[in-house]
């Protein structure tokens, strides 16, 4: 993966050593807590990708659920940073296939309490046989987290109808001592402890992301490789989190309040989801914040790019691409609408072109962008990419001011919600 600032920043070289000096300690912080395995801070986030017992952890479990077979379902009951993490991976690596044709196996994501979720499930259920083809995980480190628990027991209850006791194909993820975590150790359900100290959207190289994907059958190392190999990188006075943090909060100064996430791969929405919530629920606090838009080229070239370019000027853009693309050509057909000279290069090429020539009308335009081009979508790439968008995020704390790991504000409507059922 290569990370890129364009020049066309236009940032004095003061404004660049201004930040980077205001981010040295952070960095010796974020270097000491990556070894940290008690996990005592929110930064301790950055130890699972050296932590070797986790792999043990998640492997063991598997091998207790998965002894024979692999399950046709994976369910992950959650919401927020309880999921995103997992379905972005899902989603880049094998899940996007499902808008066109059903997969024989699949993770299944109940995070929002409505019937678009619900009814699918429900006819799903009827392609399951036994209990041994599922394993449900449901992930809540509060452990009262409205839509988590209510989708959990709507989905046990039909497969309790279905199937009756199963306890034993239940995973529930929480914080040691929370209502969910009691129920787990007083029904005998198989409980995973998250620390306490951690906020779960900074936990994509936990167990609380790592087994549903394993369970699934995807092998995730390279996925903790990748990371490693970005963490090592971001030691360096310069590294490009902190280079683009600083970009961003400079603007940010001057009023491009709205963060653009703009990805030219449709394989990518759900990971600019995972980095849209990160960011809106670290920094948003204090009357401070980015307001973080995705997008997702180039069919949002035809919704959203007008106001880009002709509106207010308060917008900070990372362009998020893959290099690697199948070679194969569009084809030439009896319809006569395009020249053969363009029918004859891959979508890739022109996706390539597209983008391109956006990115030379924002350089023209003196629009601030970041340029990140993945190599491929693979495990490595996105454990690299995601490396990098959280440290991104945690620079970007310190330079706001804001503690990154609490979300106050998101309390209110918890209990508020839950207080009007009662």
């Amino acid at each position: 993966m290569s990370i890129s600032l364009r020049q066309k920043l236009d940032l004095d070289r003061s404004v660049l050593n201004s930040g980077h000096e205001k981010l040295r300690k952070r960095t010796t912080e974020l270097d000491s807590a990556s070894q940290d395995l008690k996990y005592t801070s929110g930064d301790s986030f950055l130890a699972f990708v050296n932590d070797a017992s986790v792999s043990e952890q998640v492997a063991k479990l598997v091998n207790e659920k998965c002894s024979s077979q692999l399950p046709k379902a994976v369910f992950v009951v959650g919401i927020g940073g309880a999921n995103l993490a997992s379905k972005a991976i899902y989603d880049a690596l094998i899940g996007y296939a499902e808008a066109v044709y059903d997969l024989d196996r699949k993770m299944i994501f109940l995070d929002t309490v409505d019937e678009a979720i619900s009814e699918p499930v429900m006819l799903y259920l009827n392609n399951l046989k036994s209990p041994e083809e599922f394993v449900i995980v449901v992930v809540s480190k509060s452990g009262t987290t409205l839509e988590t628990l209510a989708n959990t027991e709507f989905l046990v209850s039909r497969l309790e109808k279905k199937f009756g006791d199963i306890i034993q194909r239940i995973v529930i993820m929480s914080q040691e001592g929370s209502p969910l975590a009691i129920e787990a150790r007083a029904k005998g359900i198989t409980f995973m402890e998250m620390p306490k100290a951690l906020s779960d959207r900074f936990l994509a190289f936990s167990p609380l992301t790592l087994l549903p994907l394993a369970l699934y059958g995807i092998i995730f190392q390279d996925f903790l490789e990748g990371a490693k190999a970005a963490l090592s990188k971001f030691r360096s006075r310069e590294s490009l989190p902190a280079s683009t943090a600083v970009a961003i909060n400079h603007f940010y100064s001057i009023n491009f309040n709205i963060y653009d996430i703009f990805l030219f791969s449709p394989r990518l929405e759900t990971l600019g989801k995972w980095q849209r919530q990160l960011i809106a629920e670290s920094l948003g606090k204090e009357g401070k914040g980015l307001d973080p838009t995705v997008s997702i080229g180039t069919a949002d070239l035809h919704s959203g790019l007008q106001l880009t370019l002709g509106g207010p000027e308060n917008r900070f853009t990372t362009f998020v691409s893959v290099k690697e693309h199948s070679d194969e050509t569009l084809g030439d057909s009896s319809l006569d609408i395009l020249s053969e000279k363009i029918s004859s290069k891959p979508a890739g090429d022109i996706n390539a072109a597209i983008l391109r020539s956006v990115q030379e009308t924002y350089f023209k335009r003196n629009l601030p962008f970041a340029d990140i081009v993945l190599d491929k979508i693979s495990l490595s790439d996105l454990g690299q990419y995601m490396i990098y968008a959280m440290l991104q995020t945690v620079f970007l704390g310190t330079l706001m001011n804001v503690d990154v790991y609490s979300q106050p504000s998101v309390e209110e409507y918890k209990q508020l919600a839950r207080k009007s059922l009662e």
